[in-house]
C-alpha cells in the first residue's frame, strides 16, 4: 500500500469513528486540487485527501495558496532567510480562528495564529522552528545556527506518522511543550488531547 492510500484509509477510519464516538474532533473529507508546478511531489495530492483536521491542539487544512496553480504563482512568500516555507498546520490558540465578520478566505490568507508546522518548498521536508527563532532569523546576520526540528522527509510521511500515527505524541511535545501529550483529566483519567484519544480508539496509536 502506498503512503497516499494509507492516509486515505486512516482518514476514513477516523472520520467514521469520530462520527460514532464524538471525541470532539473535526475530520472533513477533501476535494481534488490541481497539481502545482514547483512544489515537492504529492503535495497537492496529500491536501486533496482532507479539507480540515482539527483536534484540541492542532489544525491542519490545505493552504490557501494551493487552491489553484494560479494562486500559487501569485502567492506572497515568507522570504525566510533559510528558504521559503509553506505552513501546513499550526497550534490552535485561544483566540478565534477568524474575527467576527471575517470570511474563511481572509482567515486562510492570514494563517492560524499559533506555532506553525511548515514544509520547506525546496525539498519537501516538514519542519518546526520556534516562532521566536523564526522571527529573529530575519535580523540575524547568520541565521544558520537556529534550531530546526525535522519531522519527516516529505508531507505524506509526516501526516502518516505524526498526525495519523504513532509519532503524534512527539509532534505535540515538540510544538507545544514536553509532557503536553501525556496530560490527563484529573477526574476521568482520560487524555486531555481529543485527537490522541481518537487515534488510540482507531488503533493507530498505542496507549501506555
Amino acid at each position: 500500500m502506498t503512503t497516499i492510500a494509507s492516509l486515505r484509509d486512516k482518514l476514513e477510519t477516523l472520520r467514521v469513528l469520530e462520527a460514532e464516538r464524538g471525541f470532539g474532533n473535526v475530520v472533513v473529507p477533501g476535494a481534488p486540487l490541481a497539481p502545482v508546478d514547483g512544489l515537492p511531489p504529492a503535495t497537492t495530492e496529500v491536501f486533496s485527501l482532507f479539507t480540515r483536521l482539527e483536534g484540541v491542539n492542532f489544525l491542519f487544512k490545505p493552504p490557501w495558496d494551493l487552491r489553484t496553480p494560479e494562486a500559487w504563482r501569485s502567492r506572497l512568500t515568507d522570504d525566510f532567510p533559510l528558504g521559503e516555507n509553506l505552513q501546513v498546520g499550526a497550534e490552535i490558540v485561544s483566540m478565534p480562528e477568524h474575527l467576527p465578520g471575517d470570511t474563511e478566505e481572509i482567515e486562510d490568507r492570514v494563517g492560524y495564529g499559533g506555532a506553525s508546522v511548515m514544509m520547506r518548498v525546496a525539498d519537501g521536508h516538514v519542519i518546526y522552528i520556534d516562532p521566536e527563532d523564526y522571527i529573529g532569523a530575519y535580523d540575524d546576520p547568520d541565521p544558520s545556527h537556529i534550531e530546526i526540528v525535522t519531522f519527516a522527509p516529505d508531507l505524506a510521511t509526516f501526516f502518516d506518522e505524526y498526525v495519523l500515527g504513532e509519532k503524534y505524541s512527539r509532534l505535540v511535545d515538540v510544538v507545544l511543550d514536553t509532557g503536553t501529550a501525556d496530560r490527563r483529566h484529573p477526574r476521568t483519567g482520560e487524555y486531555v488531547d481529543s485527537w490522541r484519544r481518537l487515534l488510540i480508539a482507531a488503533g493507530l496509536l498505542g496507549c501506555p
